[in-house]
């Protein structure tokens, strides 16, 4: 075998950041050998121009240092650096870096291939966005197709860890496809050369864990599909996408980073950071859908900290290949030795599965094995089978086929409830975000009313308060309100009266109010202006009934107005918060008119020390129950449950309830859940699960807050349970 002879270039990758201060002060200028034509693109950095070079007559890419910047060595060092590691990583799957440059003030530049294409992110959402035909077996968009783009990814990595090199931030923006179906690794800004004393002397100027910061609106900026990780001092002003990893103490993109990139843990990032990076944005090709939040920044680091990737189920609603799927996960261990040893070796995985062949973290059954080799040599497995003897033959292939089957059925069954539990999880976890949305908003209130109380009641504004005029509405169970103010009473009110102090500052909180109900609005209603908000009220497509406000005095206030005679002090929802100063949602209550089953969400107001009234809102308990429903075969029925195992919001709940109830002030005899073993389940520490109870399955999840569980039932036999 020939010897391989050593590169002549090297086989790692040498920095030297100060190189620039060395620079030849005769070397040309930007202006005279570069004939700038249009901008591309800004990052938090530089820009990138598309330039024509005078003297090759060639188009490039010119990425130019903002000016000004050069004059932060911390930001030069790592421009500067850049550009030295995509110069030396020379590889047909990396753009290719031509010169360095600088502009007559000194500021530097890169000039670079222009790459004509899309990124990976625009293929992943027109693959997702294209009719299921086009994602069939064949064609641009097909699963094998689209695995394919990252082989190329794979070997530029490969090559740049065993150069030294740690990109950091691999992402499906930071990847382009060619007009030729080529495959570039692009923007090595964050990238790391292992044992470079200079990184790591820049590692520990930054500190070992990255400050990961949120701008307060105004200047939070959202640009693009994914949310800018921002610093005070480097924000990006420009309109590229917010995927763009920030300069300063920021590395790395959330949605794709390992948890010890997240943790901060610098000394820990190695090439297996990258492979993990690999395995989240393979998920993503595989399912075309987000392994992470694509618009929460914070949500998408909380999920790179656990380690948390969505369920690998496609945009079409099917379970990824058991071979791939085992890919993922190897790929994206918690602990970076349980990874791939290295990232070829998840890239010939992958050539394996789109050959159709083994992969090496997904062991195959007997049937499957003999088949595929079958499949690769047909003659010679007719031949063995000829030559056992035709019976002998016909017992091997129906002992195979029974077994195949076998396997097929029961993965099948396994495959079935998986999807349930995949789809009562997803269901639970939106009812936990819906009902923490409202939370928030009964938070928000709450501290508008302390802010308004704790406010100087010179120059206030007592005079009597005219009740809008009411209006029957049926989601109001036909009691009478108005969408045009807020009401506000008090202990001994008479008509004309002008208001007590406390009454008149609960008048300043109505904005507050009325958000808080307009928020529980679908989008296109939320949005509107104010006439077109209030016929959606009107109609019922706000999930809150009311926001409310009741103070130790006795003094109250409501949005949507509605005649209040009750006492609020007296009432459930009062009692609860008075005891206890975090928010909690109640179980359910029928409203003082009995009109309307209702869960609330409230929290006690306190302020230096004391007690001061209570904050919050009310959900219609028949309007929460129609969004717990599931669109999927053999469905019955499903509701949240307490920790107590009674059934608080359940169709046809409100209507029973409110038939028996006598006093809207007593407790209500809520049903309990019908199965033992359910019952039992529910109290333990296990967060979800199922079970078999006659000819239902029970599937459960359990939300965090408030403390409930959802359950769904269905139809066992519909999924192969007998």
């Amino acid at each position: 075998m020939a010897r391989e002879l050593p590169s002549l270039k090297g086989d790692r990758v040498a920095i030297d950041v100060d190189a620039d201060s060395r620079r030849d002060a005769k070397s040309g200028d930007i202006v005279d050998r570069f004939e700038v034509q249009q901008l591309l693109g800004e990052g938090g950095m530089g820009s990138v121009f598309v330039a024509q070079d005078r003297g090759l007559g060639r188009v490039v890419a010119l990425k130019r240092l903002k000016d000004g910047l050069e004059k932060d060595q911390s930001v030069l060092r790592r421009f500067v650096l850049e550009a030295q590691i995509g110069a030396q990583l020379e590889h047909p799957n990396i753009v290719p870096l031509y010169s360095f440059e600088h502009s007559e003030a000194g500021s530097p530049a890169i000039a670079m291939q222009l790459l004509e294409g899309r990124t990976m992110t625009d293929y992943i959402n027109a693959a997702a966005a294209a009719p299921r035909s086009a994602r069939a077996v064949k064609g641009e968009y097909s699963l094998k197709e689209r695995i394919g783009t990252l082989l190329g990814v794979g070997e530029a990595i490969h090559f740049a860890h065993e150069r030294g090199v740690i990109h950091r931030d691999l992402k499906p923006e930071n990847v382009m496809l060619g007009r030729y179906r080529e495959v570039y690794v692009m923007d090595w800004g964050v990238a790391r050369v292992v044992g470079s004393q200079i990184d790591m002397a820049r590692d520990r100027r930054n500190g070992d864990v990255p400050v990961l910061e949120v701008p307060d609106a105004p200047e939070a900026e959202v640009i693009g599909s994914l949310p800018t990780v921002v610093t005070p001092h480097a924000r990006n002003r420009s309109g590229d996408p917010a995927t763009a990893t920030q300069q300063g103490q920021v590395m790395g993109t959330p949605q794709y980073m390992p948890p010890e990139q997240a943790l901060g843990q610098i000394d820990r990032l190695g090439p297996p950071a990258d492979q993990y990076a690999l395995g989240v944005i393979l998920q993503e090709l595989a399912t075309l859908r987000p392994a992470r939040s694509h618009t929460e920044m914070m949500v998408a680091l909380t999920q790179a900290l656990q380690n948390q990737l969505e369920p690998a189920i496609d945009v079409d609603g099917h379970a990824l290949h058991p071979a791939l799927a085992a890919i993922i996960a190897r790929a994206t261990q918690q602990n970076p030795s349980d990874r791939y040893p290295t990232v070829r070796a998840m890239t010939e995985d992958l050539r394996s599965f789109t050959r159709d062949e083994a992969v090496s973290v997904y062991p195959e059954g007997l049937a499957r094995r003999f088949m595929r080799a079958a499949a690769r040599r047909p003659v010679l497995a007719f031949t063995i089978l000829s030559l056992c003897g035709f019976s002998t033959s016909v017992a091997v292939v129906a002992g195979v086929i029974v077994q195949a089957q076998r396997k097929e059925q029961h993965a099948q069954e396994l495959e079935n409830v998986r999807r349930v539990l995949v789809a009562v999880s997803t269901r639970s976890h939106d009812v936990e975000v819906e009902l923490r949305e409202l939370a928030a908003d009964a938070k928000a209130i709450a501290s508008a009313t302390i802010e308004v109380l704790e406010d100087d009641a010179r120059g206030l504004n007592r005079k009597p308060r005219v009740l809008p005029p009411l209006e029957p509405h049926d989601s109001y169970g036909g009691a009478p309100v108005s969408f045009d103010g807020t009401v506000v009473t008090w202990p001994g009110q008479k008509p004309g009266d002008k208001l007590p102090v406390n009454a008149a500052k609960l008048a300043g909180v109505e904005r507050w109010l009325r958000e808080c109900v307009v928020d529980a609005l679908p989008k296109v209603d939320r949005t509107s202006n104010w006439t077109a908000q209030n016929a959606a009220l009107k109609a019922g497509r706000s999930l809150l009934l009311r926001a409310f406000v009741g103070l130790e005095d006795g003094s109250f206030t409501q949005f949507p107005a509605r005649e209040v005679t009750a006492d609020p002090r007296g009432r459930p929802w009062y009692v609860m918060a008075s005891r206890d100063p975090v928010l909690r949602w109640t179980r359910p209550v029928v409203d003082a008119t009995k009109r309307t089953l209702r869960i609330s969400a409230v929290l006690g107001l306190h302020s230096k020390g004391g007690f001061l009234g209570v904050a919050g809102c009310d959900m219609r308990v028949s309007l929460l129950a129609p969004k717990l429903k599931l669109d999927i075969p053999g469905f019955r029925r499903a509701y949240l449950v307490d920790e107590d195992g009674y059934i608080v919001v359940a169709d046809g709940l409100e209507a029973a309830m409110l038939a028996k109830v006598k006093n809207p002030d007593d407790e209500l005899d809520l049903p309990p859940v019908d199965d033992p073993a359910l019952a039992q389940r529910l109290k333990g520490k296990e967060r979800g699960g199922y079970l078999e109870s006659g000819d239902r399955l029970l599937v459960y999840s359990k939300l965090v807050s408030p403390a409930w569980t959802y359950v769904a039932e269905l139809d066992k036999a519909t999924y192969g349970r007998r």
